[in-house]
């Protein structure tokens, strides 16, 4: 993990207006839809969550020490709310991601991944409501399988019952395969998004 602490600054998404691409998921699916979404901006032109709108924020950070990049986007049909979810499995180049409500909540999240040198963390209002290390490339756990399983399921259900991930959408899986730049339609790296259709990059504001 080479990779500095980050500040919530990072994450900030100014857009041109309020329209902009979305990356929709499909519950139980790898493969997701582009679709354009009308979405809410604060009185600087950030991109600022609604609680009445499925669109959180989604964030690539290069975390091997060699571009010091950052690829920010946004995705629906998560159902996260007041919290993050940050990992460093994130299939093929495994960066740090994070989906988010809120920067700061995302930071912590990013922060505890950092600190544990790789694996999965859960945050939400200001706090760590969970984690796992992964400590083997930040792919892998050097516990026990009973631990890590156990962990894994009291994960899961934080998820569910601090950030609200319903039943069906599993949250660390479907969250590691949002930075897989190979299957349709559209991903986010570290450069940004890419449209896998089209096989090349594109911004979150439509053009």
């Amino acid at each position: 993990m080479k990779r500095s602490p980050v500040s919530s600054d990072i994450f900030k998404l100014p857009l041109q207006s309020d329209v902009a691409n979305v990356i929709r998921i499909s519950p139980g699916s790898i493969v997701t839809e582009h679709v354009i979404r009308r979405v809410y901006q604060d009185e600087d032109h950030n991109f600022t969550v609604n609680p009445m709108i499925d669109v959180v924020k989604l964030a690539v950070i290069e975390r091997h020490g060699k571009k010091n990049t950052i690829g920010l986007g946004l995705v629906e049909n998560f159902h996260l709310k007041n919290g993050a979810i940050a990992s460093s499995i994130a299939h093929d180049s495994h960066n740090i991601i994070v989906v988010g409500s809120n920067d700061e909540d995302m930071k912590i999240a990013v922060n505890k991944v950092i600190e544990m040198d790789g694996g999965i963390a859960l945050a939400s209002e200001g706090l760590i409501k969970g984690k796992l290390p992964l400590k083997i490339a930040g792919l892998m756990s050097d516990l026990p399988m009973e631990r890590v399983s156990e962990n894994l399921n009291q994960l899961r259900l934080q998820a569910k019952t601090t950030l609200g991930i319903p039943e069906g959408l599993e949250p660390f899986m479907t969250l590691s395969f949002l930075a897989l730049p190979v299957i349709p339609e559209l991903k986010l790296t570290d450069q940004g998004y890419f449209d896998v259709l089209k096989f090349k990059h594109i911004d979150v504001d439509v053009k």
